[in-house]
């Protein structure tokens, strides 16, 4: 009886064994040799094998910040990603044939891609909006929306200033050295210091109207520079 319960134990283990194969740096040295050794894959050949077939491109702009806008010269500098995305008929394999491996790095030692376009070639943009999941806020700056042109490929930024700006800049100091001038009656006439104090609360006016005079310099004619 114990002997009879003592193989069906073993059976029952036996039954939950599954084989197990791991994958291993032989299996990727295989698949390696197998794409650019056996194939002679060439990343100068049109990753498509029908000649009139056209490749279709999915592009990806991360906008991560916005660095300079310099309203004056008409240039604005930011920090983006682009992302290129296609399908290289020469580089898909069977995956069961090499131990479930679905993917691995293909790098360049000179790390960019030539391109130059052999047939047509059709871009279709993931989302029209741009993905500003890594955006960092601007401190003068705020993104209200984006666009993206279909047609052209077009990136479209609409900024507006954040009101905190004018408010540091230009409301507050004015306020200041407003309350500060009334003090100019206060001063002694025959201390000597009132034509001085008065001078000194009335000079700093000049660093907000100039603020002002730079923007009423701006006109519509100016043509936007991205870099």
């Amino acid at each position: 009886m114990a002997n009879q319960q003592t193989l069906q134990v073993l059976s029952a283990l036996v039954s939950m064994v599954h084989a197990t194969v791991a994958q291993t740096g032989d299996d990727l040295k295989t698949l390696h040799e197998e794409m650019f050794i056996t194939r002679s894959y060439r990343n100068v050949i049109p990753p498509y094998k029908t000649l009139n077939q056209s490749i279709m491109i999915l592009v990806a702009f991360y906008l991560k910040g916005i660095n300079q806008l310099d309203e004056v010269e008409g240039k604005l500098a930011t920090t983006a990603d682009l992302e290129l995305e296609w399908s290289d008929a020469f580089l898909s394999w069977n995956k069961n044939d090499f131990h479930d491996i679905s993917d691995f790095n293909v790098p360049q030692n000179r790390g960019r891609i030539e391109w130059k376009p052999f047939e047509d070639v059709d871009i279709a943009l993931k989302d029209p909006a741009l993905n500003t999941k890594s955006y960092e806020p601007n401190g003068v700056w705020d993104l209200s929306s984006t666009e993206i042109e279909l047609a052209y490929g077009d990136v479209s930024l609409n900024l507006h200033r954040r009101p905190e700006f004018y408010l540091l800049t230009l409301i507050c100091p004015i306020i200041l050295l407003s309350v500060l001038a009334i003090f100019t009656f206060v001063v002694p006439v025959n201390s000597g210091e009132k034509m001085g104090y008065s001078m000194t609360v009335h000079l700093p006016y000049f660093s907000p109207s100039s603020v002002l005079l730079y923007r009423s310099t701006l006109g519509p004619q100016h043509t936007w520079q991205c870099i």
